[in-house]
């Protein structure tokens, strides 16, 4: 792109502002991709605009126009083209403006982006039916699934690197000089790495806390207790038991939902209502007669619809189902 570099700057300005046209943002995004050096100047323009002082009522138009950016979505991610949908059988047979950059406008959007001044933090929420992804200060990207929060303090930085998760969410974190660790925290146990991929589900109403790694190392901190995980590997505790199991895992299956797919080689039919619930923004009931624990081998390749998956479910077990708007009863 032919400009200069204090041309480029003042457009990022002026995105922190909340002020950047249409045009400006997208000349921005294009000279981030240009190359990593670009992106780090981003980020270097970030921390000085974030060590401004603020006032308040500015602040708040900020955070105003930011809901307005993140309603709006960015670029469409590439979906796939490949449809497959196999037999799915019984085996045996997841205070400042500056702090993030919106890509993700595929999923939908994210239903309340704000700060609660009360305790400095700041919370990114979807709805059900709602996915989206964002970069925190540091250049790490998130990918927030249906029904998640995200929560961090406005002192978030490089240099500070702390979130609170309440669902599921997809990170790459990007590492830092000086190895200054990035933490999840959840409500069963804290994810600590440095600079990695993973995977973390903790939705308040699931029975298990589930970390898969992807790339790069995670230390899980359970009370006193500190257990390493290496790439391929999954870690589950039991909320009700405080049972801790490690195992080696396809981890590429649990982070398919940043793809708009489904795919597991073992999935409950409880846990597959659950994911379908919150994927879908509806509410299903299973009949007191169909054993909950049956077993099913999943892999859908595109965005199926609800009544896809429920087609297919009834072809291959003993199940039909009632739909009625958003709610759907399965019978035995």
């Amino acid at each position: 792109m032919d400009y200069s570099e204090d041309t480029i700057k003042q457009i990022a300005i002026h995105y922190f502002n909340g002020s950047a046209t249409g045009e400006e943002e997208e000349m921005l995004f294009r000279f981030m991709k240009e190359s990593v050096a670009n992106k780090q100047s981003f980020r270097r323009w970030e921390a000085e605009w974030m060590a401004l002082p603020k006032i308040q009522p500015e602040t708040d138009r900020e955070w105003a126009r930011l809901r307005q950016r993140v309603s709006l979505g960015g670029q469409p991610l590439r979906k796939s083209r490949v449809y497959h949908l196999p037999r799915i059988g019984w085996v045996a047979a997841a205070a400042v403006v500056g702090i993030l950059l919106v890509w993700g406008g595929y999923w939908g959007t994210m239903s309340y982006v704000g700060k609660m001044a009360d305790n400095n933090l700041f919370v990114l929420a979807t709805g059900k039916g709602e996915k989206t992804r964002f970069y925190l200060a540091d250049g790490t990207s998130v990918y927030l699934n249906s029904g998640s929060t995200l929560q961090y303090s406005g002192s978030f930085n490089t240099r500070q690197r702390e979130v609170i998760l309440s669902g599921e969410a997809y990170f790459e974190v990007t590492k830092q000089p000086g190895d200054v660790p990035f933490t999840v925290r959840t409500d069963g146990y804290d994810v600590v790495v440095k600079g990695t991929s993973f995977n973390v589900t903790a939705y308040p109403d699931d029975s298990n806390v589930i970390t898969t790694l992807m790339e790069g190392a995670v230390q899980v901190r359970c009370g006193e207790e500190e257990i390493a995980i290496s790439p391929g590997e999954q870690l589950v505790l039991n909320k009700a038991s405080g049972e801790i199991t490690k195992e080696t895992v396809q981890s590429n299956q649990f982070m398919a939902w940043t793809e708009g797919r489904f795919e597991y080689d073992e999935i409950s039919l409880q846990d597959l209502v659950k994911r379908m619930e919150r994927q879908y923004n509806v509410t299903i009931e299973l009949d007191k007669q169909i054993q909950e624990d049956m077993v099913f081998r999943i892999s859908l390749r595109n965005e199926e619809t609800v009544d896809d998956i429920l087609e297919a479910l009834i072809q291959l077990a003993p199940l039909r189902y009632e739909k009625v708007g958003r709610h759907i009863r399965i019978y035995k």
